[in-house]
């Protein structure tokens, strides 16, 4: 899993909903202050291999899909 937390006076912030049980292991990949990421962290292909597994990638077509009743 790959996240975006936020830093407030040194303690990262998960954002809302998001629940990690204690004893988690993490890993923190910490770039330049306000500067974007120039290439994928390393290791990134390898750990996150296989999070798709299990997913339907055949998406009905556009129109098909029953129309939701609240947004």
């Amino acid at each position: 899993m790959s996240i975006t937390a936020i830093v407030e006076n040194d303690m990262i912030r998960l954002p809302a909903g998001l629940h990690v049980p204690d004893g988690t292991a993490v890993r923190l990949d910490i770039g330049d202050v306000g500067a974007a990421a120039s290439q994928w962290p390393a290791g990134y292909f390898e750990r996150t291999a296989g999070a798709l597994t299990g997913e339907r990638m055949e998406r009905p077509a556009q129109g098909e899909t029953p129309a939701r009743e609240f947004w």
